[in-house]
């Protein structure tokens, strides 16, 4: 176990060596197949877009999300933020009066009623967790709410009519630790 066959250092013969750095040490994932909506500004937990995982010291966690989103036309855009417990991460850098997200979309062009958008992130984070405490990964979104009436959806489209057209999605956010 942990361990690689490699060329030794005499000619013609091989030996084992341990494997010590980028070993994955587990893998915990969230599938979210069904429906949320958000209707106001200011970003918010997406609900059900979280994973849990126990960390060892030392040790580094790659996440990946992938979101389908729709959101109204009347809004410009629809932003996703990645945040470790509390504190945002892999986020774009702060500049006045812009905002510091992870990923996010914009109006498509022409009709966008069954359209749905993917929002994707693989992000290598050093967490700082002793193996002794949870690490909780989250999703947060954030739609344009110029209008009043602005709206953003996960696994469905815009027109969530009863019809072929108007498909539904999967989203789903993955934690892997990984021996750094």
């Amino acid at each position: 176990a942990n361990q690689y066959l490699r060329n030794s250092s005499t000619a013609g013969t091989l030996e084992f060596g341990s494997i010590t750095t980028g070993k994955i040490l587990q893998v915990v994932q969230t599938v979210k197949t069904d429906t949320a909506t958000r209707a106001a500004s200011g970003f918010a937990d997406i609900p059900g877009m979280s994973v849990t995982i126990r960390p060892a010291s030392g040790t580094k966690i790659l996440v990946h999300y992938s979101i389908q989103t729709s959101h109204t036309n009347g809004a410009r855009f629809a932003h996703t933020k990645l945040v470790r417990d509390s504190t945002d991460i892999a986020i774009g850098d702060e500049v006045t009066s812009r905002t510091r997200a992870t990923t996010g979309v914009g109006t498509p062009a022409g009709n966008g009623d069954y359209m749905l958008q993917n929002q994707t992130m693989v992000f290598l984070d050093t967490h700082g967790a002793d193996g002794s405490t949870d690490v909780v990964y989250k999703l947060q979104w954030w739609i344009d709410d110029r209008t009043s009436q602005s709206t953003i959806y996960l696994n469905r489209t815009l027109a969530d009519m009863g019809n072929a057209a108007a498909m539904r999605g999967v989203s789903t956010i993955t934690a892997v630790e990984v021996a750094a």
